[in-house]
């Protein structure tokens, strides 16, 4: 067993302030509500060339949605962990997430987009992923 010691810095102090603040303000539904609407926007692209994909329920505030996608036959053979996400950076110039160690067999057919950008960020990954029709 190990036994972690900290004092309060600043930052936590802030914390400590802001979570009451956040609450008051109502910043926590603002914050969901805007994940939802970037994630909406995001998953259009991939309805209309017919990319499967899972994204989180209404309300739940994840900042991020995961697509399934069958790889060209060169790419197939590749590590599911890496080929993935090395595909989408150098065909549609679009990032997606390897997943953490322990979800990597969970995670093997989908790859994870955090869609928690700006909009024109977002609107140009969405410019690059229409190529994939």
């Amino acid at each position: 067993m190990r036994i972690c010691y900290s004092g309060p810095s600043p930052r936590q102090e802030a914390c400590a302030v802001g979570y009451p603040l956040a609450t008051k303000l109502n910043s926590w539904k603002s914050c969901k509500d805007e994940m939802q609407a970037k994630i909406a926007c995001f998953v259009q692209d991939f309805d209309a060339p017919g990319l499967p994909y899972s994204a989180p329920r209404r309300g739940r505030g994840n900042c991020f949605m995961l697509a399934n996608f069958l790889f060209p036959p060169h790419m197939a053979q590749g590590p599911r962990d890496f080929t993935p996400c090395w595909f989408f950076i150098v065909e549609p110039g679009v990032a997606a997430i390897l997943p953490s160690e322990e979800n990597t067999r969970v995670a093997e057919n989908y790859f994870p987009f955090a869609v928690c950008k700006e909009d024109d960020v977002l609107d140009m990954a969405q410019d690059e992923l229409m190529g994939l029709k």
